[in-house]
């Protein structure tokens, strides 16, 4: 579930900067898979406390993964179709399971400020039942806490931000020995991880189809750098990047070139057709920025 709601947001950019054109098919199939989400995390939310037999143990996590898998999705959501005043509209809120469709149609948006509040209730709840602290691969206390510093960053509420990201920066994280590692499927598993999403050939993604170039390559060239972002990574660039630092290893890594022609920088992150590499939805770099952001 989390794989598709997460994939369809690396490639809809369109989205991101509110310039959606008449044929773009894509913004449709990833507002149903994002409500999809949160509608299986409402079914699991309400019924699954009810399930007799269950370890309490194991019920409270999977309760507290849903919780954490609607305030996710719901921020996922309000980034992209919420207006950025708190007063604006967001995005509607659905907190329980539809039981037909004029239930589930024609629901009213709520407010930016009001969404934001179910997803910070929502981190809480979930910090509240999980019994994992730090599972890389399942929600945990440790990844719920990275997104509730991530959604304050995006709240502006710098104070909350900062302990935040102090608190998970306390919990024995490190960095990757390998930047490039990342994105490959050598790199599946890292200090860094805070939740990531595995994958194998029998179940795999598309990514690199977003991130190679065009033509020979066979990608779509949906993400490329800036002009601004590869003269920083020049050499010969003047300034106190290149005086420090005149060759970063990331460099190459991020931005590749096909050819001498100027349309042909992309990036190269999953840079295989298999889809092996696993997506990391938080990494302790994030945190250590959240920290020097606030």
């Amino acid at each position: 579930m989390p794989s598709r709601v997460l994939a369809r947001i690396l490639v809809t950019t369109a989205a991101r900067s509110r310039e959606i054109t008449t044929d773009n098919t894509a913004i449709e199939p990833l507002w149903d898979a994002l409500y999809r989400a949160i509608g299986r995390a409402n079914i699991v939310i309400q019924r699954v406390p009810t399930v007799a037999g269950l370890d309490p143990g194991e019920r409270d996590q999977m309760v507290g993964e849903a919780h954490f898998i609607r305030a996710l999705t719901y921020h996922n959501l309000v980034k992209l179709w919420g207006e950025k005043a708190t007063s604006g509209l967001g995005v509607p809120l659905r907190l329980e399971p539809a039981v037909d469709i004029p239930s589930a149609s024609d629901i009213e948006r709520a407010t930016t400020g009001e969404v934001y509040a179910q997803v910070l209730s929502d981190l809480t709840e979930a910090e509240r039942l999980m019994t994992v602290t730090d599972a890389t691969r399942q929600g945990s206390i440790r990844a719920v806490r990275a997104i509730r510093a991530r959604v304050l960053l995006y709240q502006q509420n710098w104070v909350a931000a900062e302990s935040e990201a102090e608190a998970v920066a306390a919990m024995g994280l490190g960095l990757a020995t390998n930047y490039s590692d990342l994105f490959t499927a050598a790199g599946g598993n890292t200090p860094e991880d805070i939740l990531r999403l595995r994958y194998n050939a029998k179940d795999s993604h598309t990514l690199g189809f977003y991130y190679r170039a065009k033509g020979a390559a066979g990608g779509r060239k949906e993400v490329s750098p800036a002009v601004t972002l590869l003269l920083a990574y020049d050499p010969n660039y003047g300034g106190t990047r290149a005086t420090y630092n005149p060759v970063d290893r990331r460099g190459q890594w991020n931005v590749a070139f096909s050819g001498s022609a100027g349309s042909t920088r992309y990036g190269s992150k999953y840079p295989t057709s298999t889809g092996t590499e696993h997506l990391h939805v938080i990494r302790f770099a994030e945190i250590l920025l959240r920290r020097r952001s606030t």
